[in-house]
């Protein structure tokens, strides 16, 4: 089989690349136009992946990884997650090992967001939601305004003083 001949990889390759890696975009794409892809380009993700120059970049990291870690990029990555799931933390004074909730939290949170066992909640009106008074009716508007003088001078009558 013939052997890729080496193409190095560009500066915005490497950024796109290294932006996927992060986890700080929601999308692929996202990641892409960070790095300074235009839409066309950032909204084909697989293409990019197979450009040649990111094939071997990623190769070299591959390589690099498994030099360091002993072990393949992937399953390390792996690794990673499942102590993230069963992280433990120094809890008091005699720092007593304890269950660290928040960041098996977060753990499970980005492991089922990339299964896709979860979806994005509904956007939601804020819980304090201001009503505008004018596009009520007159005649509530009419009665609201009557009950309110009526609540006003009972509040501020002599007589409560």
């Amino acid at each position: 089989m013939a052997e890729e001949r080496q193409i190095p990889v560009t500066k915005k390759q490497k950024q796109a690349v290294e932006n996927m890696l992060s986890g700080k975009f929601k999308s692929k794409s996202a990641a892409l136009q960070a790095a300074g892809y235009t839409g066309g380009e950032a909204g084909s993700p697989a293409r990019f992946m197979q450009a040649t120059g990111v094939r071997q970049y990623l190769k070299r990291i591959g390589k690099k990884a498994k030099k360091l870690f002993k072990m393949k990029l992937e399953d390390k990555v792996m690794q990673v997650y499942m102590e993230g799931l069963n992280a433990d933390k120094p809890f008091g004074k005699d720092a007593i090992m304890a269950a660290d909730h928040p960041t098996r939290k977060m753990f499970a949170d980005r492991f089922s967001e990339f299964f896709g066992w979860t979806t994005e909640a509904p956007a939601t009106a804020p819980v304090q939601t201001q009503n505008n008074f004018f596009m009520v009716a007159k005649e509530e508007q009419k009665e609201f305004n009557g009950k309110f003088k009526d609540f006003l001078r009972g509040f501020y009558s002599p007589e409560q003083k």
